[in-house]
């Protein structure tokens, strides 16, 4: 086959390869025929690799599989093909901004949260809207009720084992650790250890649990808005702790 006959298959006969092209690249739009086409992607190439970024993850920003490249996504893409960009979704807020913010919700604020991350409770005889209550950590410790823990709601017997088990940590405990931030240390002076230890290992299941939701290798009832759920914990100065006996009051934690 000459160049010719290469040409007519390439292009059907109602295209003009000199046809103006849309091409997004990282986020902006430019206009190029598709004769230019092989020069802009072999020139985004290069200048990915001329910032340092591997070979091979260059091929897969240009397959689309990254918004961006950094260490984070590329360890989740190397463990979950195809699914780093979708894991750093969920984790980015997690791990940019791990101190939360310096002042307290609004209760407003806080049961809106909790009306839009989890269904709607069973109709019953009396139904009740969800309501939040926000306690310090005397009054926690006095309470005479056996709260359901965050990560007790959104269990799935079973399935942890699907889960790699540096998720979802691995990439950051460093960082983590020198923030003061793992395993809520920075919330030393105001929390006993056990409470302390008891909240993490529910962030670490819940954030495993919503993986698998968004992953739909396990969905949970319990889940309408994985996001919402996740960013509970990113409000800082008051942690989730659960459900207080029926799933009508949900706990917040005051740790200041």
């Amino acid at each position: 086959m000459n160049a010719t006959d290469r040409e007519r298959d390439d292009f059907d006969g109602d295209t003009d390869p000199s046809e103006t092209l849309h091409l997004s690249v990282d986020g902006q739009t430019a206009d190029c025929s598709r004769e230019e086409m092989p020069s802009i992607v072999l020139s985004r190439a290069n200048l990915l690799a001329q910032a340092g970024v591997p070979s091979h993850a260059v091929k897969r920003i240009l397959d689309g599989h990254y918004d961006l490249w950094d260490e984070e996504t590329v360890f989740w893409e190397d463990r979950f093909p195809e699914k780093g960009k979708r894991i750093m979704q969920l984790l980015r807020p997690i791990y940019a901004s791990p101190s939360g913010l310096t002042s307290v919700p609004s209760d407003t604020t806080l049961t809106y949260m909790v009306r839009k991350g989890f269904s709607p409770a069973p109709p019953g005889p009396l139904p009740r809207p969800r309501v939040i209550n926000l306690v310090k950590p005397s009054q926690f410790k006095d309470m005479r009720i056996t709260p359901k823990w965050m990560d007790e709601c959104l269990e799935f017997a079973g399935k942890a084992s699907l889960i790699d088990e540096a998720f979802p940590w691995a990439p950051v405990e460093s960082k983590l650790r020198a923030s003061g931030f793992f395993e809520f240390a920075v919330y030393g002076s105001a929390l006993s250890g056990e409470l302390r230890e008891r909240l993490w290992r529910s962030f670490t299941n819940t954030l495993r649990s919503l993986w698998m939701h968004l992953d739909e290798v396990a969905t949970s009832p319990l889940i309408a808005d994985p996001w919402a759920i996740r960013d509970m914990w990113t409000l800082g100065n008051c942690l989730p702790i659960g459900f207080s006996g029926s799933t009508d009051a949900f706990i917040f934690l005051l740790c200041r």
